[in-house]
């Protein structure tokens, strides 16, 4: 019985221990994301590190706070249809190639982390010690062995 009691105490402990996502970070979520959104369109972020990075920005990040996802969800789709219509001006280009590649590098941690582990190979992959190439003509042929 004081087994059950200790539980639950604890699990309200740490339910309690939530607070409300702040205000701010609702809009600062849909801005990042409309960010994300045009670095993608201009090609300053690939189309996975784009989705690694709003699925983080839409529930990663918002899940250690008790939140309002649908408040959040129309947020971001708000921003979303904003950015799809914003121009990229050639004086803001290098400002946004800058957020683009710190947004990118953010992708690539928490997609990292989203990917599964690859398998082992259950059979030794071969490598090969030693390779050869020859140029003839301007054409260059390697063989490894």
């Amino acid at each position: 019985m004081t087994r059950i009691l200790v539980a639950l105490a604890s699990a309200l402990a740490l339910t309690g221990c939530m607070t409300q996502m702040p205000e701010s970070d609702y809009q600062d979520i849909a801005t990042r994301v409309a960010q994300a959104s045009i670095c993608k369109r201009e090609q300053m972020m690939g189309v996975d590190q784009f989705n690694h990075y709003v699925v983080f920005q839409t529930r990663g990040y918002p899940s250690q706070y008790l939140y309002d996802q649908s408040r959040l969800g129309s947020m971001v789709q708000d921003s979303l249809s904003r950015a799809s219509v914003t121009e990229l001006s050639d004086s803001d280009r290098p400002i946004m190639e800058v957020t683009c590649a710190n947004l990118a590098i953010v992708a690539d941690r928490v997609g990292a982390n989203m990917q599964p582990a690859a398998a082992a190979p259950q059979v030794p992959i071969y490598t090969p010690r030693y390779t050869n190439c020859i140029t003839n003509y301007g054409y260059t042929t390697c063989s490894s062995y």
